[in-house]
C-alpha cells in the first residue's frame, strides 16, 4: 500500500473538517446559509469547468434525469448540510455526518442488490462506533443537539 492511500483519507477528512468550522464560523459572523451555500456552489461551477474541455459519449436525452436528479439530492443534502452545522455544534454535526459509509453498505445491499464483503461490512460498523464515540458529548444542550442530529442524518 502506498503513502497516498493512507494520507489522502486523513486529508480529505481534515480539509473537510476545516471548512465545516469556516462555515460555521462564516454563519456565526451574520452570513446566511443561503450566501454561504451560493458562494459554496459558486467555487465548485467555477472549479468543474475545465471539464467542458474534456470529451465525452453521446449520452441518450432519455438518461439525463439521472444527473439532475444527482444534482438536486447534492444541493438537498448540502443545504441540509449547513443547516445541521449552524443549528448545533459542528463537534456534533460533523461526526454525524461520516454516517454515509453506513448507507453506502445499505443501499449497496438493497437497492443495487450486490452483497458486500464481510470487511465492508466489518469497516461500517468500526466507523460507526467511531461515529458514535466522537459525536457523544453529554455537556450539549439536548433541543440543539436533536435538531443538528436530524440535519446531519438527512443530510447524509
Amino acid at each position: 500500500m502506498n503513502a497516498g492511500a493512507l494520507f489522502l483519507p486523513l486529508g480529505s477528512g481534515f480539509g473537510y473538517a476545516c471548512g465545516a468550522i469556516a462555515v460555521k464560523r462564516a454563519m456565526g459572523s451574520g452570513f446566511s446559509g443561503r450566501r454561504v451555500n451560493l458562494a459554496c456552489n459558486g467555487v465548485m461551477a467555477l472549479a468543474f469547468q475545465a471539464l467542458w474541455f474534456f470529451p465525452a459519449p453521446h449520452v441518450p436525452l432519455l438518461v439525463l434525469f439521472k444527473p439532475c436528479l444527482c444534482g438536486l439530492l447534492f444541493f438537498l443534502g448540502q443545504v441540509m448540510t449547513f443547516r445541521a452545522i449552524a443549528t448545533g455544534e459542528v463537534s456534533v454535526a460533523t461526526p454525524l455526518l461520516g454516517t454515509k459509509v453506513i448507507l453506502v453498505a445499505f443501499f449497496s445491499v438493497f437497492v443495487i442488490g450486490r452483497p458486500l464483503p464481510g470487511s465492508w461490512w466489518f469497516a461500517s460498523g468500526l466507523a460507526s462506533i467511531g461515529i458514535i464515540l466522537v459525536s457523544w458529548s453529554p455537556g450539549t444542550p439536548r433541543r440543539h443537539a436533536a435538531k443538528a442530529v436530524a440535519w446531519s442524518l438527512g443530510a447524509a
